[in-house]
């Protein structure tokens, strides 16, 4: 029993699987903050040329 213990405690395959799942998530992450950032920079730009455009129209009237 003593000797599957001190086995188990010298396995290290499943701490080298934590490392690459946290590696891979904080990747994963950075990339969908990175898009978000720019879907929603090009949506306030696009609100703002459309508000300017419909303020002009109705300036016209």
């Amino acid at each position: 029993m003593l000797k599957k213990i001190r086995l188990f405690h010298a396995d290290q395959d499943g701490a080298v699987a934590v490392d690459w799942v946290v590696l891979t998530a904080s990747i994963v992450a950075l990339n969908m903050a990175i898009l978000f950032n720019i879907i929603i920079g090009g949506i306030e730009e696009n609100g703002t040329y459309i508000d300017n455009k419909i303020g002009e129209s109705v300036s016209k009237f």
